[in-house]
């Protein structure tokens, strides 16, 4: 596996890996895809984890599709000790309302996995180039990334822009690639503490201030997501 991975970057020149990274136009996307890659611990982890989750939703959606469209399930439950004839025949030859739900259901999941997987195509574009970032600028390997804390891979970057200037204006300190890391966060916890999303009692008592996740997913999508342009700068 490793030297699959190594092979992906044979024939590359100096410039090649340099393309792209110098200097950087959306500095957040970059500073945020930088702390990604340290989480998920280098470039095997974040693959085999997205192409996991595509095998466990093509199953989850092929098997629960088959479970609902050819089981019969009254032969199920009369089912005794003697053989049972459990797979319904025909079934495509004519659709009920509930087959009609059972190809929808297939229909419209398999389109998400499809946008999944293209999804998953330009998240590995990005991962193979801060793959490179790291293991050619900061001569961290992935073998030896889970080892080393935060501070000292934020240091390395620091470091590294005497070499390779990542902004035009100025040098990225620290606080810097933080504060553009945690860009959104910082906006939604100054919303929350300012009053701007209020949060009415609820019928059974008053509201704990904690957001679900599907509460939380959506202030981000309508509206943290949606107030920032393509240099995560606020529109106006």
């Amino acid at each position: 596996m490793r030297e699959g991975y190594e092979r992906m970057f044979e024939g590359e020149t100096h410039d090649d890996l340099e393309a792209g990274w110098e200097p950087q136009r959306n500095l957040d996307s970059f500073c945020q895809s930088f702390y990604g890659y340290y989480v998920e611990n280098g470039f095997w982890p974040m693959v085999l984890t997205r192409v996991t989750s595509l095998i466990n939703l093509a199953f989850t959606i092929c098997f629960s599709a088959f479970l609902f469209l050819f089981v019969d399930w009254a032969a199920v439950f009369r089912c005794g000790h003697e053989e049972c004839k459990l797979i319904r025949p025909n079934v495509l030859d004519s659709f009920a309302f509930g087959e009609v739900l059972v190809v929808l259901y297939f229909s419209i999941f398999s389109l998400y996995w499809l946008w999944s997987a293209i999804q998953f195509l330009f998240v590995l574009q990005d991962t193979i180039k801060m793959s490179r970032f790291y293991s050619r600028r900061l001569k961290i390997p992935d073998e030896e990334l889970p080892l080393l804390e935060w501070h000292e891979v934020l240091t390395r970057l620091v470091k590294v822009q005497q070499k390779v200037k990542l902004s035009l204006k100025k040098d990225l300190d620290p606080l810097d690639i933080t504060n553009r890391i945690l860009r959104k966060e910082n906006y939604m916890i100054s919303m929350v503490d300012t009053g701007v999303f209020s949060v009415e009692a609820l019928p059974f008592g008053a509201h704990s201030g904690v957001f679900g996740k599907v509460l939380e997913w959506n202030l981000r999508w309508c509206i943290l997501h949606s107030m920032f342009d393509n240099k995560f700068s606020v529109k106006r």
